[in-house]
């Protein structure tokens, strides 16, 4: 008789366990006075005056999360702590069953936890002595410095998994759960609501999703979404505040001299997973509609900036940043569930380049971010060649 201590349940478990107390030691870090270039103290700050009416915040989710906990932590730091860490939790959780959804509940076991700790710490290409940054300039799957990005990620994910499923199955069930999804996000992070719209009615223009209960759906998402992302507008931008400016590559190009590079690095696996499996890829909707996200917060990115004070935030970028996340998500899954099929020389660039990624990214999460450093990476190769 199966019990929650039997094995399968303990590897579990324990797993969720780790991924859980490692990210509430990193938040922990962040909040302990080291200086290290984390939102959360910001956020945190906007807590009590949201609650009070001061101050208007267009994406109150991890700020209304964090107030309710204090009620049992009975402390803000405890209470960001604990969130961000249920929060990736939850993330990994999806991510996990969005794999067995499309593996096969057979296969979960060969290479579940390997995929997900891949997911969990991969991070971009990183070339020493050619580019200064692991991060800034060149994006990461992985970001772990905005409170706001952790909060988005669960539900980023399940509004594209149930949106997919809603055009191809045409279930009122999925409509209904990607629409909240999309919702919920839209109050954790807007960031990502803006590439996905776009790069939704690019796919249903490319696949010809045309049924009226599709263009409906679309209709409905695309008004609730617009609204919301409008109102957020007029309180954000609006008079006397900081207003949206065209400049080309002018934040790109102050983290990083080479941007196709970085952007070539940022995108390294899944550019060469597309070229190796490109029919594969074209019918994956998931896929595509990733890769069209992605485009289009490069676009983002690389035009638009804040005018003034904050022109340097890069505030345009998360779209991308999200995207990334994405984009590895569905292309590790695709590439996990066709591994057997995948002619042994590309499986072996291929894992050579995932295992680059996944030794940059552990790189950046423990020698960087864990010891308090910048969380753009940069590295000063001089100290190893002493």
């Amino acid at each position: 008789m199966p019990t929650l201590f039997n094995k399968n349940n303990m590897i579990i478990l324990s797993f969720y366990f780790i991924i859980f107390f490692t990210v509430v030691f990193l938040t922990s870090h962040q909040l302990s006075g080291h200086n290290y270039a984390s939102d959360l103290s910001t956020h945190i700050l906007f807590i009590e005056p949201l609650f009070e009416g001061s101050v208007y915040i267009p994406h109150p989710l991890w700020h209304i999360a964090v107030h309710y906990m204090t009620y049992i932590t009975l402390d803000v730091k405890s209470a960001a702590t604990i969130v961000n860490a249920l929060f990736v939790v939850m993330w990994i959780y999806i991510v996990q069953m969005i794999y067995i959804y499309f593996v096969g509940k057979e296969k979960k076991n060969n290479y579940t936890y390997v995929f997900l700790f891949i997911i969990f710490i991969i991070g971009p290409a990183y070339i020493p002595f050619l580019t200064k940054y692991i991060i800034a300039g060149t994006g990461s799957p992985n970001i772990w410095n905005s409170a706001t990005l952790i909060a988005v990620k669960p539900f980023a994910l399940l509004a594209v998994f149930f949106t997919i499923l809603s055009l191809e199955k045409k279930h009122t069930y999925y409509y209904i759960l990607s629409a909240i999804s999309l919702l919920i996000s839209i109050y954790a992070k807007p960031s990502f609501v803006i590439a996905f719209l776009p790069a939704l009615i690019l796919l249903m223009i490319l696949k010809k999703f045309y049924s009226k209960e599709n263009m409906t759906y679309v209709a409905i998402l695309s008004l609730i979404s617009i609204g919301s992302l409008g109102y957020q507008f007029l309180h954000t931008f609006g008079e006397d505040k900081t207003k949206i400016i065209i400049s080309f590559l002018g934040v790109w190009s102050s983290a990083s001299s080479n941007v196709l590079l970085s952007i070539l690095l940022a995108i390294l696996f899944p550019l060469f997973y597309l070229i190796f499996n490109l029919n594969k890829v074209k019918e994956n909707n998931y896929l595509v509609l990733t890769w069209f996200m992605t485009f289009i917060s490069i676009i983002y990115a690389a035009f638009l900036a804040e005018e003034g004070d904050r022109f340097y935030h890069g505030n345009f970028f998360w779209s991308y940043m999200i995207s990334l996340s994405l984009l590895y998500v569905f292309t590790l899954i695709d590439y996990f569930k066709n591994i057997p099929s995948i002619k042994p020389y590309i499986k072996l660039f291929l894992n050579i380049i995932l295992s680059w990624q996944v030794l940059v990214g552990l790189y950046y999460f423990i020698a960087i971010i864990m010891t308090g450093g910048d969380p753009a990476g940069v590295v000063d190769f001089s100290n190893f060649l002493k």
